[in-house]
């Protein structure tokens, strides 16, 4: 019954391993708006189970908060938010509700990524060259993609 009880425990084990967050990054595209002005719109998801932070671990605090980095040389950050349904703003885009943070280079998620999820952040950049946006975190990894603002 010991060789049967470790083999479901292992089994178990590795199943909840296999499901802990990883952050992967999607389609990323660079619209000219108009000028030296650029709409950037970056897919994010976590097809795992498991959040990227739990939520007891967001409540108290205890590490620290995910990170979504934009880095660019020539680049000013004038607005970001995160888009509820990206086909639907491609057809009719809406008003989003923008992100309340003095550094919009560097913004903290402090929820995380959920698990099973996938959102779309949508900047608006002034400038040119190339733009990177990296997704940092502690339990799902940290990826990034680069796009060139033409």
């Amino acid at each position: 019954m010991n060789e049967e009880l470790c083999h479901r425990n292992m089994a178990f084990t590795l199943y909840q391993a296999s499901e802990l967050p990883m952050i992967k990054m999607g389609d990323a595209t660079a619209e000219k708006v108009s000028g030296d002005v650029f709409r950037i719109m970056v897919d994010v998801s976590n097809p795992k189970v498991t959040p990227t932070i739990l939520e007891r671990v967001a409540q108290n605090n205890i590490v620290r908060p995910d990170l979504l980095i934009l880095e660019g040389k020539n680049v000013e950050v004038i607005s970001a938010s995160w888009i509820d349904n990206k086909e639907l703003y491609k057809i009719k885009p809406s008003v989003t509700a923008f992100i309340d943070q003095k550094n919009l280079k560097r913004i903290m998620l402090r929820n995380g990524m959920p698990g099973k999820t996938g959102r779309t952040i949508m900047y608006l950049v002034k400038g040119s060259g190339d733009v990177t946006v990296k997704y940092d975190s502690l339990k799902g990894g940290t990826v990034s993609k680069s796009i060139k603002l033409q």
